[in-house]
């Protein structure tokens, strides 16, 4: 017989030939069997189109062959573990944009540019050795992909250069002469169905760095997420400070981007990163401050 399994244990008896774990998409190769390991099954790359084994997860795929590499869609798609994907759509529109083989099984929303990002970060985790996922994974995390956050950011980037929470102009219970980005930040989360409030209204700057409790939300220690809610207390005459909402993280650098509403309009800027590493933006120095999340 000369099947590829057949002339693959010839191989690996002749001592003269090298030997090469990784081959067909850089996955080890099983020199007894002649298949490549994914992890989640086995591949035979010379005869096949398909995996040898059924997808663990195939009964949620009951109109999709069990055995199907890439749903017969390998030139679109890739599936470099053997499990399932995340399919990701349109954040406006709903369109399919891809699908990325992670081994989690939803449906998110996203904006084109961030899917290209989370593209490249997956291609540099799969070609990272033992970075293999870190990158993509974090990304997947701060971005708050599928989750509440990614609403909150999307929303508050939506309303940069309205006026409607300018300081001379009235937005509801908000009057003319007030200082309003913390009703911009109570208007956003309000948008995305969260409702926090202390005392029955929108809490104020000062209130958001406070170490009291406000419920809904939790204060944030470790690295920051977009749709977090980043603030810093001042006494001023007519305010307690000023509040934002984080709706960029930079995968590279890790800078922050945040948006908010300042006295004639809202802007994207730089007051989350100033903030967090200087305790300060541009001249103006905070007394305390603090980065809270949705719960």
């Amino acid at each position: 017989m000369n099947t590829p399994v057949h002339r693959n244990v010839q191989q690996n008896r002749d001592s003269s030939l090298s030997f090469t774990p990784s081959s067909f998409n850089g996955k080890e190769k099983d020199y007894e069997s002649g298949f490549h390991y994914y992890g989640a099954r086995y591949y035979w790359s010379e005869l096949l189109t398909g995996w040898l084994n059924v997808d663990p997860i195939s009964d949620k795929y009951p109109d999709i062959s069990p055995y199907s590499y890439c749903h017969w869609n390998p030139i679109i798609l890739i599936d470099p573990s053997g499990k399932s994907d995340r399919k990701f759509v349109d954040y406006e529109t709903g369109e399919s944009l891809g699908e990325i083989d992670d081994g989690v099984d939803e449906t998110v929303r996203i904006t084109q540019e961030d899917y290209a990002m989370l593209q490249k970060m997956h291609t540099y985790d799969e070609n990272g050795g033992d970075e293999k996922y870190t990158k993509y994974n974090e990304m997947i995390d701060k971005y708050s992909i599928g989750k509440v956050g990614y609403d909150i950011a999307q929303t508050a980037k939506q309303y940069v250069g309205s006026t409607e929470w300018a300081y001379d102009v009235r937005k509801d219970d908000f009057g003319p002469g007030t200082h309003k980005c913390n009703k911009f930040v109570y208007d956003i989360l309000k948008k995305c169905g969260i409702d926090i409030r202390v005392n029955g209204r929108a809490p104020t700057a000062a209130e958001w760095t406070s170490s009291s409790t406000i419920e809904g939300c939790s204060i944030v220690s470790g690295n920051s997420h977009l749709g977090d809610v980043v603030a810093a207390k001042k006494k001023y005459r007519d305010a307690t400070g000023h509040v934002a909402i984080i709706t960029g993280i930079d995968p590279n650098t890790g800078k922050i981007t945040t948006v908010s509403a300042g006295k004639s309009k809202v802007t994207e800027n730089n007051f989350g990163e100033s903030l967090l590493r200087t305790m300060s933006w541009g001249d103006i120095k905070y007394e305390s401050r603090a980065v809270r999340r949705v719960d």
